[in-house]
């Protein structure tokens, strides 16, 4: 590889050309040897070798901000380099002051980078409550009996039989079991989203509309329980789809590009032989906008991006995380009091 090329890589991938090459006695040095090999963003201040306490802290952050654009597991991959531990002094002060509430909730600046959970499709889940009052939503069981019970369970079991033990923490239902636990602020009519990041769960709650939430608070899932494999997108996003898609006039067997874009996306539907492609793809879109309706109050597929700061990533990702990047599932209780300030953006999948 050319220096030309080296200098192309971006800073959070720089762990790939540094992996099992670079024996170190700390893992900062992997990067520092690096320094000016990376492409860093216009006007960032130069980042020198330290090796105070909180020295990994300080270039993991200023790696995760060098791009608009990140994947949970980069983040944790660049936790994991630099031997990122929930123990370290400097992490247990982060998440200390963020489950004080003594960090204002400031509006994040558009300089700010964006980071995205994933690169590919998301699922959100409805939180609804039922007769007795209690938080629901439809994760989906699988019993995986070498799956052992962990401190969340042992939690829930706790709460299920004295359920004002803890303010801090509620109980979420799928039919008559706990299928997870969420902070103290969930509420019915909240989402949730699975952070990436062990168990991890993010409840987030609309905005004026239905493309931004603010982050409310956070979740685990219970042993066994999972979101389903896939569910439809939006309900009126799809019948936005479905209506513009009948406006749209075919001149020729090739048509247009809006609908020859469903064409491999709606390709698994039957029943369609002997029709024309308009007939067809008008006919798998009323599929698509049917099956919508059965999940309206279940959840939906979406693009998802997250708007915070670094520090706030680093927070998120590690607060329970071990030097091998497994996460702690005892220290992973701590979340449900951990403030994480941003905001979500739900992007409708392209047409």
């Amino acid at each position: 590889m050319d220096a030309t090329t080296v200098r192309r890589i971006m800073a959070h991938q720089v762990f790939s050309f540094t992996d099992d090459l670079f024996k170190c006695s700390r893992p900062e040095d992997k990067i520092y040897g690096l320094l000016s090999l990376i492409k860093w963003r216009d006007n960032f201040p130069p980042v020198c070798p330290a090796y105070h306490d909180s020295a990994s802290f300080d270039l993991a952050k200023a790696l995760i901000c060098q791009t608009d654009w990140m994947k949970p597991c980069e983040i944790q991959r660049i936790l994991k380099a630099l031997e990122i531990c929930y123990s370290h002094s400097w992490m247990r002060d982060l998440v200390a002051i963020r489950s004080s509430g003594a960090v204002p909730a400031k509006d994040i600046d558009d300089r700010d980078p964006i980071h995205r959970f994933s690169g590919a499709n998301h699922l959100v889940m409805f939180v609804n409550h039922n007769d007795s009052n209690q938080l629901t939503t439809s994760l989906v069981y699988s019993d995986d009996k070498s799956s052992p019970l962990t401190n969340v369970d042992k939690k829930a079991a706790s709460l299920r039989k004295l359920p004002s033990k803890d303010a801090k923490i509620q109980l979420l239902f799928t039919d008559s079991k706990v299928s997870a636990l969420v902070c103290g602020a969930a509420k019915s009519g909240d989402l949730i989203i699975k952070t990436g990041y062990g168990r991890g769960l993010l409840v987030l709650r609309y905005t004026d509309s239905q493309e931004e939430c603010i982050i409310v608070g956070q979740g685990l899932r219970c042993t066994g329980y999972d979101f389903p494999r896939r569910l439809p997108e939006r309900l009126d996003i799809l019948e936005k789809s479905l209506e513009r898609f009948q406006m749209v006039a075919f001149h020729s067997k090739e048509s247009s590009p809006f609908a020859r874009s469903w064409n491999d996306r709606l390709s698994a539907f039957g029943g369609t032989s002997g029709m024309s492609e308009r007939e067809r793809c008008e006919k798998e879109l009323g599929y698509l906008v049917e099956e919508a309706h059965l999940f309206s109050e279940v959840g939906y597929m979406t693009n998802i991006q997250l708007k915070t700061k670094p520090v706030d990533m680093v927070v998120l990702a590690g607060q329970d995380i071990e030097k091998d990047g497994s996460h702690n599932v005892g220290e992973s209780l701590q979340r449900f009091s951990t403030t994480i300030y941003g905001r979500v953006r739900l992007i409708p999948m392209a047409n």
